[in-house]
């Protein structure tokens, strides 16, 4: 502790003029490590659990209303493949787990987004957690279903019907996870990726086909993906950027 002489003469005690170098350093390293500035750092006045930079639960508030909508959207295409494409009877021992597996992930992802207000102010980064959990099991669950059809259709028709819907899904995430740019693309090459090595693997003028379509669109599709992850997206102006205002986001 130290001293300086006052405005009005007397002498007034200074308690940060020998820690103030040791502060700063501790400040940096939170920071750098990720675990953000002290809680008594100039500056910070969010409560506990709360993340001091309000752009941070902007943009996960965004990921939840965006999202919520359409994740049920799985579990229905699943089904529609199983009306309509020949022989999927036979294949009901992995339809339906990854029809009930993709359902259930649904409501988990509708439960998350409907409780964000509560579940982000005890615990942001736990959210957010649950929240990349749900949007990879859906992922991976849904690519295991479309290479299974795949498999089984061949060259048929039903093998261009699941590229198509993977297409769709992968379209739509670029306005609902647009707020988590790493996020986002992670999404897209999982999904996608795996159907471009299904297409070499197929081989033939089909599977060709499938894989240089799928790399064209993927690449396309990253270029949007960062278009639309600015940092306006779902942030500052979410009703300039991504298509549509938040409560009207594509559900995808």
């Amino acid at each position: 502790m130290g001293y300086r002489r006052s405005r009005t003469g007397g002498i007034a005690a200074t308690h940060g003029s020998a820690t103030q170098p040791w502060r700063q350093f501790l400040h940096r390293a939170m920071i750098f490590s990720g675990g953000g500035p002290p809680p008594d750092a100039p500056g910070v006045s969010a409560p506990p659990g709360e993340p001091a930079s309000p752009v941070a639960r902007e943009a996960a508030e965004a990921l939840a209303h965006r999202c919520a909508p359409g994740v049920l959207a799985y579990p229905v295409l699943v089904l529609v493949t199983a009306l309509v494409v020949p022989g999927a009877g036979k294949r009901l021992w992995v339809t339906v787990p990854c029809g009930i597996l993709l359902l259930l992930l649904g409501l988990v992802r509708v439960a998350a987004a409907l409780s964000f207000d509560r579940s982000y102010a005890v615990s942001p980064g736990r959210w957010r957690r649950t929240f990349h959990l749900g949007a990879y099991a859906s992922a991976v669950v849904w690519l295991v279903f479309v290479l299974h059809e795949m498999n089984a259709g061949g060259d048929a028709w039903p093998t261009w019907m699941m590229v198509l819907m993977t297409a769709g899904i992968s379209a739509g995430t670029t306005t609902s996870l647009c707020p988590d740019a790493p996020l986002l693309k992670r999404f897209l090459l999982l999904v996608l990726g795996p159907m471009i090595l299904w297409g070499l693997v197929h081989g033939g003028r089909d599977g060709t086909a499938v894989a240089i379509q799928i790399s064209v669109y993927l690449a396309f599709i990253l270029v949007q993906a960062q278009h639309n992850s600015s940092p306006s997206c779902g942030r500052r102006s979410p009703s300039r950027r991504c298509g549509k205002p938040i409560s009207a986001g594509n559900p995808w």
